[in-house]
């Protein structure tokens, strides 16, 4: 029953009861504490007395849960004939498990209503409603369902009805009868229904159906990306996606007969497959949605160039933006849907229009040619590798190319081009390339240089040559150029047109006749077999098994030895002046974790300074005669020092110092003597050294820090017989990557390398204080090097920077004099 019964009983007593029950004709209605209660409701009794000559038209049982504000219901008995006597009412509806409800009867006669007293009791539950029928099983989202029964609460509020998992409020409701709205969100196409009431839920034997969506609009619909989509039919509310062929998209609005989906901006062209998403189901349509772009069908005029009016006709033109040529923008001058005016802005290449829809790029159907570059002048008909040479023009538009070289763009009318490197002799021909379209061909010639004659015929280092040469370019061009000895190339200087001066390297090595080449990159002018050498170095290439740090040579009894660390060990090697090989004699494994200081020789006995990582001084010493080792206490004091050691031997005693100490070694008494130490500033010596005696006297020389690049030399004399040093200036040579020195008889062989120098070689005059500088030994010295003696031969030993590759200079003493170069 309805909520307003409650209003109606309260309006009515107010009219037509009398709480008074002892006046003539006035019922009497007894509701009996009593209550039958079970799980399946609840039974009500109640009397009815005093009726009189009444009629009994109606009695039953009012009940509610809780207090009186409550919804109440209403039970009726309807016309009782018998009039006065007992009666019960049973309630199989509207209790809720556990809930308290207040019940009270009520009876009506013709002429009064009359209500008994108010009892309690608490509800155990009602009866499971019972599905009988629905008014369809097909549904569609927003119907209303009509479901018949029994046992369905007469409130709205207790009776939930569940499509499937989704559930929903009774819109309509009676004891038998409900009516719902089908919900716009359902789980499932095939729907089990159930109906709640006050807790007990009934359920429908048979499944409804979810009704198939169908589409009554044109079976092609056409649409742009981007833009929204309209389909018409019916049971359209309950679909939950629309897939356009593999794309799948959510409605934007949906009701029963209409769906808007909205395209998105990347939708490629075509027709395309439609289904619907029904919740769990897919359905094709026979519908198509066509995607469409806008078309750019025609351009007039179809060849043009800058500031040239474009008039572009299709479809949908008032969509696009950003209209383009490849190099250049083109401006909007008027644009609508079939019609757009553009105007060339700027020097472009021959291809079709292009501009912007959205995400992508639409390119017109006819292809703009621009017109071709035109040359009317060039600077020279005689082009070299790698020269730049001036056109002029028109249309030189900035991009464009040639088959001759890289074009560096002036203006419209003036450009220069650089030619390529790998030009060769010939005749030929170049052009111009814009955009597609190519320009009128020029010819030229690339001209064979030659070398008409050149002087002196012998060939020494560190000489200059007079070179006459025939097409070769006058002035300065780019690239690679110049002359060749051999492979080394020479600096020159031109002194006329065809004449120039050439320098031959001092530091380079050559052939016995060597090769003189003129050459413009990949052009050359040889001159095979060209000069007879006059050389007095022999250069001999070997190859060593040395792959140890620094080696320190040693001269005993007029042999060569030398010493180095390799891994944990040190090795002593022989000089062979016979095969020129180093031959190993010996090694000691007693160098883990050290470094070789510097070592000298002593009789037969070679002797070993160092000093481990950790900073403990070592020394040794191995008997050559005996092939034995002896370690050896007494540390020179000098390894405590920071910095290049150095060391040298007068009269048969050893010398030892740093910059910081100086000691003098007695050999039979195992004791170092402290002497006069060298009197500079420098803290430390931090690079090349060189160290020789002659005589009575020591010499020294070391790079002098001083905070720049260029070699700073300190060049030192001790005189052992008063125990003092005399400061000789610089040193002979630069010592910022090393040095080396050979003393003969009473002459001194120095060779050292300054930063960014070549190696310098010089004879040094001890007495005079004087240097000659002598033709150095052949290539670089990117390595370490040294020099001794064997017989009357000097040896030049370097390592060209790669620890295994060595080579060896061998210089007879007595062509000394032919190598002097001042």
């Amino acid at each position: 029953m309805k909520r307003f019964y409650a209003l109606f009983l309260v309006a009515l007593c107010l009219v037509q009861c009398a709480d008074d029950r002892s006046g003539v004709g006035f019922p009497e209605v007894t509701t009996s504490e009593a209550v039958s209660v079970n799980a399946d409701g609840a039974t009500v009794s109640f009397s009815v007395e005093h009726v009189g000559s009444k009629q009994l038209v109606d009695c039953g049982v009012l009940y509610a849960v809780g207090s009186y504000g409550n919804t109440t219901f209403k039970l009726s008995l309807g016309n009782q004939n018998s009039g006065e006597g007992v009666y019960q009412v049973e309630i199989n509806n509207n209790l809720i498990e556990g809930k308290e409800y207040w019940a009270k009867a009520y009876a009506q006669t013709d002429s009064h209503l009359v209500y008994g007293n108010v009892i309690n009791f608490v509800s155990m539950g009602a009866m499971t409603p019972v599905i009988y029928s629905v008014n369809s099983t097909t549904i569609d989202v927003g119907d209303t369902l009509e479901i018949k029964g029994i046992h369905f609460s007469d409130d709205n509020d207790l009776n939930a009805v569940a499509f499937g998992t989704v559930s929903t409020s009774s819109a309509v409701a009676s004891d038998s009868l409900l009516k719902v709205i089908v919900p716009a969100v359902l789980s499932s196409s095939n729907i089990a229904l159930q109906v709640t009431s006050a807790g007990k839920t009934g359920v429908f034997d048979d499944k409804l159906a979810l009704g198939m969506p169908q589409v009554t609009s044109d079976s092609i619909l056409q649409a742009l990306p981007h833009e929204k989509v309209l389909l018409k039919g019916k049971s359209l509310a309950s679909v939950t996606e629309v897939k356009v062929g593999t794309v799948t998209y959510n409605p934007s609005t949906k009701t029963d007969t209409t769906l808007v989906i909205e395209l998105n901006y990347d939708e490629t062209a075509g027709q395309k497959a439609l289904s619907l998403v029904q919740i769990d189901r897919e359905v094709p349509i026979a519908q198509k949605i066509e995607v469409v772009l806008p078309t750019i069908k025609s351009v007039n005029p179809q060849v043009a160039w800058v500031d040239s009016v474009l008039t572009l006709t299709g479809t949908n033109l008032s969509l696009l933006e950003s209209f383009t040529l490849p190099g250049t923008w083109l401006q909007v001058l008027s644009q609508n849907d079939s019609i757009v005016k553009l105007q060339i802005k700027g020097a472009s290449s021959s291809d079709y229009i292009s501009a912007r829809f959205y995400n992508s790029s639409i390119l017109s159907e006819v292809k703009v040619h621009v017109l071709p570059p035109v040359i009317t002048s060039v600077s020279s008909s005689l082009i070299y590798p790698d020269q730049v040479i001036r056109i002029e023009g028109e249309r030189l538009a900035y991009g464009a190319t040639s088959n001759l070289g890289k074009v560096l763009y002036e203006s419209d009318n003036v450009a220069s081009i650089t030619a390529n490197s790998d030009l060769t002799p010939g005749n030929y021909s170049f052009f111009l390339n814009f955009g597609g379209e190519q320009s009128n061909s020029v010819e030229y010639t690339v001209p064979q240089i030659e070398v008409v004659d050149y002087s002196p015929k012998t060939l020494r280092r560190g000489e200059t040559l007079t070179v006459v040469t025939k097409n070769y370019p006058d002035g300065y061009i780019y690239g690679s150029y110049g002359f060749k000895v051999d492979d080394v190339w020479c600096e020159y200087t031109r002194i006329d047109n065809d004449k120039f001066e050439v320098q031959i390297p001092i530091y380079a090595s050559f052939l016995e006749q060597p090769t003189l080449t003129a050459f413009i990159s990949q052009i050359e002018a040889t001159v095979p077999n060209a000069f007879d050498l006059q050389e007095s170095w022999e250069r001999i290439d070997v190859n060593s098994d040395y792959i140890g740090e620094k080696r320190h040579l040693v001269n005993i009894g007029g042999e060569n030895y030398a010493c180095f660390l390799e891994s944990d060990y040190a090795v002593i090697e022989k000089f062979n002046g016979l095969t020129n090989e180093w031959g190993e004699i010996t090694r000691i494994n007693a160098f883990s974790h050290a470094y070789l200081l510097t070592s000298f020789g002593i009789g037969e006995k070679f002797y070993l300074i160092g000093i481990t990582y950790a900073g403990e001084g070592m020394f040794y010493c191995y008997s050559i005669t005996d092939n034995s080792w002896v370690k050896l206490d007494n540390v020179p004091p000098v390894v405590d020092d920071q910095g290049k050691i150095f060391t040298f031997v007068i009269q048969g005693i050893p010398y030892v110092g740093t910059s910081q100490s100086f000691y003098s070694y007695d050999v039979d008494a195992g004791n170092w003597i402290k002497r006069a130490s060298i009197p500079t500033n420098q803290s430390m010596i931090m690079k090349g050294v060189i160290n020789f005696a002659v005589g009575n006297f020591g010499y020294v020389g070391f790079y002098k820090y001083s905070g720049v690049t260029d070699a700073v030399t300190e060049f030192w004399k001790y005189d052992s017989t008063n125990d003092s040093w005399i400061d000789l200036g610089a040193a002979p040579v630069n010592l910022y990557y090393g040095g080396a020195t050979l003393v003969v008889d009473n002459k001194v062989y120095v060779a050292g390398k300054g930063y960014q120098e070549v190696g310098k070689f010089v004879e040094y005059d001890p007495l005079m204080n004087t240097s000659i500088s002598l033709i150095p030994p052949p290539g670089e010295w990117s390595g370490d090097f040294d020099l001794y003696r064997v017989n009357d031969d000097i040896y030049f030993y370097s390592n060209m920077g790669f620890v295994d590759y060595w080579w060896l200079g061998i210089l007879p003493l007595s062509e000394v004099p032919n190598i002097y170069t001042e």
